[in-house]
């Protein structure tokens, strides 16, 4: 093999260069140019694995060219536009030998998906691993992945209930310091099911909670209860709850959250909006949003009805990617002063009744994807000549 310019390079620039590439990058531009190299890429180097949205030539590439002591972080996708890679990639790749991974993370499973791979997951989770942020999991998924990860400090879920009765023995590692959960609209999770997963987290120490629904975990008296019986150590608490009733006290609901527990205590501080259908179909049906700031997810839902009962802070909304805005004929003026989302990728906007100005509450030159449903009586070209001016960003527009 002649001589190249890498033959001079020592190991230690070598790896400074890694750092600027993917996995595909390093092992297509390096892999071949000497022997001292591929020893390098074969027993040194140290990969983090992000296969989300590659195409299958490069995930098959890459499966078939690593060695798995080497991988260190790994994220599968079965999203629509991947080739399914979580399956295939543990058909590739020996996950016996993966025993140096510290973070898993895996997109877009579904119910099915995870049913199909249950004997699968002990094999894929091993002991060295810290971190995992895993799709629909239900709580006896759960509690296999609890044996199985003994050091686990940080979890991700979206967890279900499920279908039979699970047993209360360890459900996850004690270690567990950081917690998000998510919880589908079909997640049927109820209240004991969440506080048996407390009981075995007594080093808990940051706790995110996110419920399309909510209403098993609706009252702040029993998040106190649940908190101060089994998380000693808990130190920050995010959570977002969007249930809907008919006809309810919101402010009776928010005191619940301003004990001394909450305000004084701990100082976590509920954030309160709330609007009423006006479909005569649904009508009564309150839509009520229950959360904390900063807010911690990327999904929004804002009307022109919608009553803010705590005052926010505007900047507090800067992590919000994508936001459903209703505009109604009959709108609240103040929403000004209460919301303003300046990252916004997705705006989707249905509704539409009257013109009004919308950049004192988004900054639309972040904007990338604009949807705007039929059920809009606004003339067109007024609205689009205001919006695609400051949309200076804007990839796609949807009318539907």
């Amino acid at each position: 093999m002649p001589q190249t310019i890498f033959d001079l390079f020592p190991n230690e620039l070598l790896y400074e260069v890694f750092q600027y590439l993917t996995t595909y990058e390093i092992l297509y531009g390096f892999q071949g140019l000497n022997k001292r190299i591929d020893k390098l890429l074969r027993t040194c180097a140290k990969y983090n694995l992000n296969f989300k949205s590659w195409p299958k030539s490069k995930f098959d590439f890459v499966c078939q060219s690593i060695n798995p002591e080497q991988v260190r972080s790994l994220i599968l996708s079965d999203a629509d536009d991947t080739c399914l890679q979580i399956h295939l990639f543990f058909r590739l790749v020996p996950v016996q030998r993966l025993v140096n991974l510290e973070s898993l993370i895996l997109i877009e499973t579904n119910e099915q998906e995870l049913k199909l791979a249950h004997g699968l997951i002990p094999k894929i989770i091993v002991p060295p691993l810290k971190y995992l942020s895993i799709g629909i999991c239900s709580m006896s998924q759960l509690k296999e992945i609890s044996f199985s990860t003994p050091i686990l400090t940080k979890l991700n879920v979206q967890l279900i209930a499920d279908t039979t009765p699970a047993d209360d023995t360890l459900l996850l590692s004690s270690e567990v310091r950081q917690l998000k959960i998510e919880l589908a609209k079909k997640s049927n999770m109820k209240y004991d099911d969440i506080q048996l997963l407390f009981e075995w987290m007594p080093k808990l120490e940051k706790f995110t909670f996110i419920a399309a629904k909510g209403l098993p975990f609706i009252e702040g008296d029993q998040w106190e209860h649940l908190i101060q019986r089994c998380l000693p150590k808990l130190k920050e608490f995010h959570f977002k709850i969007h249930p809907h009733f008919l006809h309810t006290n919101v402010e009776q609901l928010l005191r619940t959250f301003q004990t001394e527990f909450w305000l004084k205590e701990k100082q976590w501080f509920i954030y309160c909006d709330h609007h009423f259908h006006l479909n005569f179909r649904h009508f009564g049906l309150q839509h009520v949003h229950l959360y904390t700031l900063p807010y911690r997810d990327k999904q929004f839902c804002l009307s022109l009805l919608t009553e803010a009962t705590t005052k926010g802070c505007k900047d507090k909304y800067s992590s919000i990617k994508n936001l459903f805005f209703a505009i109604n004929s009959r709108y609240n003026t103040e929403l000004n002063q209460h919301y303003y989302f300046p990252n916004l990728d997705s705006l989707t906007i249905c509704n539409l009744h009257k013109l009004i100005p919308i950049d004192n509450l988004i900054d639309l030159s972040q904007v990338k994807h604009l949807t705007v449903t039929r059920n809009n009586d606004i003339n067109s070209e007024e609205f689009f000549s205001y919006t695609l001016v400051h949309s200076t960003k804007l990839e796609s527009l949807t009318l539907s």
